[in-house]
């Protein structure tokens, strides 16, 4: 009986071990999403109590300047100067992007279909392995065309596709926007949304203000493409309206308005961006200013060099 009772206990042993060596033989899965984890995204907390935020810097004859150090500028939050941490040269290493497309009936005298072959133009130049996209429309409600993806090919077929989908009905702008802060609030790296539209919204749940706020919660730049020239006969208070909010969401997030007039424009608005996004600094200063929670902090930064205009959010959400 003993020896059987050891023979047992030898067995168990042996299978122990195999067990043991079986799996230090077996690779193990990459676990890709811990890498990510720490890749700040726009305007927000990184590691050691510090805060990120994106930006960009321009000459005066508009071209970008990649070799300045963090002694070449200071930074004021909250009407504060900042200590600058760090600045380094980002390069879009990680990005995600959000194409948002008007297909509502007045696009139809707005260069209808003109944005397809430069947005795929764009996409194939910039999605990698470390920069993802997706596109909606939006036309009475919004449509997803496709989600996050890294695939050019995939990105091109999908827009392509838009071809075929009229051009028809109301516009809520406002819920695209809205939607593609939600879909990116959690992405790692430069988070950028890319709209074009003539910017006007008649049939959103929510408004200007909220989408601006919740767009800065989201940390994320807005390029806007404003066909707003293309309509000739709009009333002179709703272009101005029109105009007003471009130029807010696009200011206080530290992204772009350009105005599109001709099928031309519109390839050099695509252009436009992508030298922006392969041209961004990463900024690391202290954590921001204590305050109410929600309360959104301003951001300005100041460079002694006349010759340079800097490119970066205006307001910063905690």
């Amino acid at each position: 009986m003993k020896g059987k009772h050891a023979r047992v206990w030898l067995m168990i042993g042996l299978l122990t071990i195999f067990l043991a060596l079986f799996s230090m033989l077996v690779p193990q899965p990459l676990h890709t999403q811990s890498s990510q984890a720490s890749v700040p995204s726009s305007s927000t907390a990184v590691g050691q109590g510090r805060t990120a935020i994106y930006l960009t810097v321009q000459d005066q004859q508009g071209g970008f300047v990649s070799s300045l150090t963090r002694e070449d500028l200071r930074l004021v939050v909250d009407d504060k100067y900042q200590d600058v941490v760090s600045l380094s040269f980002w390069n879009s290493q990680f990005a995600n992007l959000a194409l948002l497309l008007d297909w509502s009936g007045s696009r139809r005298i707005a260069l209808p279909y003109g944005e397809i072959d430069p947005a795929i133009g764009f996409f194939n130049s910039m999605l990698s392995d470390n920069r993802a996209g997706l596109a909606t429309r939006f036309t009475d409600f919004v449509k997803p065309i496709i989600d996050l993806t890294r695939d050019p090919a995939v990105m091109e077929r999908s827009l392509k596709a838009q071809r075929s989908e009229p051009l028809r009905g109301s516009t809520p702008l406002y819920d695209a926007i809205r939607w593609a802060d939600q879909r990116l609030s959690r992405a790692p790296g430069y988070r950028a949304i890319i709209v074009v539209s003539d910017g006007e919204d008649n049939s959103s749940r929510v408004n200007a203000k909220e989408t601006i706020l919740e767009t800065l919660r989201a940390n994320a730049a807005v390029y806007f493409i404003n066909l707003s020239d293309l309509e000739p006969h709009r009333p002179r208070n709703l272009k101005k309206a029109v105009d007003q909010f471009v130029q807010q969401i696009t200011e206080k997030t530290g992204g772009a308005a350009i105005s599109v007039r001709n099928q031309q424009d519109m390839a050099r608005a695509f252009s436009s961006i992508e030298d922006s996004l392969r041209n961004l600094y990463l900024l690391e200063f202290d954590s921001l200013p204590e305050g109410p929670p929600g309360m959104l902090h301003t951001l300005r930064i100041e460079t002694d060099r006349k010759d340079l205009r800097v490119r970066s959010p205006q307001l910063l959400a905690p």
